[in-house]
């Protein structure tokens, strides 16, 4: 019996990047605003902490730190990862995918909002913050 060609349950670059994208528009940014521990571990072990400041959530991030956290806790299902992804332009790709436009109404939704505040050459080198818009009432 003949194995199928893995390639036919391969996600396409496209595709990977997009779902990675929709998590960090939906599910992250949900997790984010809720101040979810395993989330929050990650990011601080990514040397991204998020602070409190005032009763404000905010995070700091490059994109080229972020993408890895992103990739690994998007689900693809039983596909297999694209083969051209890992050749430099991945976080690139993700970052215009990401910032043209900003996913502002997205985040909205989770009352945060997102700016850039350190430019750099590069959007990957760029520092970027998401904060809360409101602060949070109570412990």
């Amino acid at each position: 019996m003949m194995s199928v060609y893995s390639a036919e349950r391969a996600v396409t670059k496209t595709k990977y990047l997009s779902l990675v994208a929709a998590y960090f528009k939906g599910e992250f940014a949900r997790l984010l605003a809720a101040r979810d521990a395993e989330l929050l571990g990650e990011l601080k072990e990514m040397r991204s902490p998020v602070r409190d400041d005032q009763g404000r959530l905010v995070f700091d991030f490059r994109f080229d730190q972020l993408y890895f956290l992103l990739a690994r806790r998007t689900d693809i299902g039983d596909e297999e990862l694209p083969s051209a992804l890992g050749n430099g332009k991945d976080v690139r790709d993700f970052c215009r995918l990401i910032s043209r436009p900003w996913p502002m109404k997205e985040l909205e939704l989770h009352g945060l909002s997102i700016k850039p505040v350190q430019l750099a050459r590069s959007t990957g080198g760029t520092l970027y913050r998401i904060h809360s818009i409101h602060p949070q009432l109570g412990g």
